[in-house]
């Protein structure tokens, strides 16, 4: 989906986020489960997708990137997130071993000469989710090695699957709940 791009489209985009929101939260606790099963394990999938890929790939040198690709998934809305993090780096300054402050960085610091965290001695920042579009879609100098898309494709149908067996389920429970005496349905 695209981003959009003026005021009243954002706020638009907004209120419709709002009210997507509102009815997840008024469905029953066991409906709001079920969309969280079902989407975390298609983008737990993708992830392994997107892993395997950069695994199988030879101009891929260090971890960094493949660390770096994780999901997360929202307890209040059910969307599950699969992409590129940042990753962060803690660096705790001290005198003669009495740590007196720690720093929390956004991306991951490469240590120059003597382990300095100074630029000036050869030290390097490094953010995946700043470069894993280069790798996607590749550059000028290098051939695009896509990791997410395809992994992304492959989940597609198995994602509908999965929202089939879950509603098949979720027949089945609400058929199961209806009937209970503790509900007020079924034979008594």
């Amino acid at each position: 989906m695209a981003r959009p791009n003026n005021a009243s489209a954002i706020s638009a985009h907004i209120d419709g986020l709002r009210a997507a929101k509102a009815k997840f939260q008024a469905l029953p606790t066991f409906m709001q489960e079920k969309r969280i099963q079902v989407n975390s394990a298609t983008a737990a999938a993708i992830v392994l997708g997107a892993k395997q890929h950069l695994i199988a790939s030879p101009s891929i040198q260090t971890r960094s990137l493949l660390n770096h690709v994780q999901w997360s998934i929202s307890k209040t809305n059910g969307q599950a997130k699969a992409g590129v993090t940042s990753g962060s780096t803690m660096i705790a300054f001290g005198h003669m071993g009495g740590i007196t402050k720690k720093i929390k960085v956004k991306g991951l610091i490469i240590a120059g000469k003597g382990g300095s965290a100074l630029t000036s001695r050869g030290a390097k920042l490094i953010r995946p989710s700043r470069y894993a579009h280069l790798v996607e879609f590749g550059t000028v100098h290098f051939e695009a090695e896509a990791f997410m898309i395809p992994a992304t494709n492959a989940q597609k149908e198995p994602h509908l699957q999965r929202w089939r067996a879950a509603g098949k389920q979720l027949e089945r429970d609400m058929a199961w709940l209806s009937s209970s005496p503790s509900s007020g349905g079924g034979l008594l």
